[in-house]
């Protein structure tokens, strides 16, 4: 193979060349700090201002009058979710809902005193990659009925709208429904879906959304929470009053003007069909390898997944080994999401699946782009297949 074909765009995309630009020109402009009360300073702060209204505008988040939606620039997806938890939590006594197969940003912060103080329960999930609202139903009803002893109230729903290893998308306009029954905010990480399917946080009716750039052909190191709810800041970076105190630091206003043009253009490639043709190439790929190949099955509900998300299980292979194998072949996969996929533990998602532990041992995630191309796929399958046949073989 002549070139390297990357199919890991859930752990990050590589820059569109429109916002590469974009991001070289702002930042030689001289871009002032918009803390700054001079001339240059208040233009910077309109510039970004400006940004953050087109970022709301773009996932459907309130923008005028007193019901307009905070927007809190972050360094990332990850510290918007600590965000979030902190702010809640801290704010808010009773029990903390999050989903098993969130991020770590969130699962593993929900087990720390210092982001979360309220006990935290883990929603289950079923074996297509959902959650069990059943059981989140029946949770809040006991509750606000008086039939759990432990719990009188809940302080916060933190489910993902979808997964960054599956891409199976969860129903969470049905998750607010239920939720807003007892007026319990809902947060959603909704960073892996903004840009590739249509998201109105307003419909879904959430109280907080996070969100980044980087996943999707945007620059690495700026993401987003959204609050939609009023909420007092409760900061986790301290040292200053930008974003009204909910941040401290200087606000980057270049990144943020790169987020806000990395998803225009996202938006603009899905209305014209862009995903839907990334859809098409996802399957094209997984029909040449289950075609090719026995005991290869696709993790998680087939027809509700993110257009560009592909989790395969190779029963009876090593998903290490074979991650490695392909890297040597020039195919680049992953075999967990971004932040673990060093780790030699198993996916804790495929696992709150359900999934057998030979499944699960033998999964991987592949995630195309807006910029794969077909013959890219093809090659990539067809070293896939010859990869796992080579190893089968060599197991006997």
């Amino acid at each position: 193979m002549s070139q390297p074909i990357y199919l890991d765009n859930n752990a990050t995309t590589r820059m569109d060349t429109q916002v590469a630009t974009a991001l070289r020109d702002l930042e030689l402009s001289g871009l002032a700090n918009p803390a700054s009360q001079h001339r240059s300073g208040r233009q910077a702060l309109h510039h970004l201002e400006e940004a953050k209204e087109s970022i709301l505008r773009s996932v459907g988040a309130p923008v005028e009058g007193m019901s307009a939606a905070q927007i809190i620039v972050t360094s990332g997806g990850s510290e918007a979710n600590n965000l979030a938890l902190h702010a809640f939590t801290h704010q808010h006594p009773g029990l903390v809902i999050v989903g098993s197969m969130e991020h770590p940003s969130l699962l593993i912060a929900a087990e720390l005193s210092a982001l979360c103080l309220n006990p935290v329960r883990l929603l289950p999930a079923r074996g297509d990659g959902t959650y069990n609202l059943d059981q989140l139903e029946q949770w809040l009803s006991d509750i606000y009925e008086g039939r759990d002893e432990a719990n009188s109230r809940v302080a916060l729903v933190s489910l993902m709208l979808a997964n960054n290893e599956t891409g199976v998308i969860n129903d969470i306009a049905a998750v607010t429904q239920i939720c807003q029954r007892y007026q319990v905010p809902v947060h959603c990480d909704a960073i892996q879906a903004v840009g590739k399917i249509d998201v109105d946080m307003t419909k879904l009716g959430l109280s907080a959304l996070t969100l980044n750039a980087h996943k999707l052909h945007g620059p690495v190191g700026i993401g987003a929470l959204i609050v939609n709810t009023h909420l007092e800041p409760r900061p986790v970076v301290i040292g200053g009053g930008q974003q009204l105190g909910w941040r401290a630091g200087t606000e980057p206003v270049a990144l943020t003007l790169g987020m806000s043009r990395t998803l225009e253009l996202a938006d603009q490639a899905r209305r014209e069909g862009r995903y839907t043709e990334v859809a098409r190439l996802r399957d094209l790929f997984e029909s040449q390898i289950v075609n090719e190949l026995d005991d290869v099955h696709v993790n998680g509900a087939i027809d509700s997944r993110l257009p560009q998300t592909s989790n395969l299980a190779f029963v009876g292979l090593d998903r290490q080994a074979l991650q490695m194998a392909l890297d040597l072949e020039g195919v680049a996969c992953s075999a967990g999401a971004a932040c673990s996929s060093g780790s030699s533990r198993p996916s804790a998602t495929l696992m709150a699946m359900g999934l057998s532990e030979q499944r699960v041992a033998g999964s991987l995630r592949f995630s195309l782009s807006r910029f794969t191309t077909e013959t890219e796929v093809l090659q990539a399958a067809e070293v896939v297949v010859r990869v796992a046949k080579k190893m089968k073989r060599a197991k006997g």
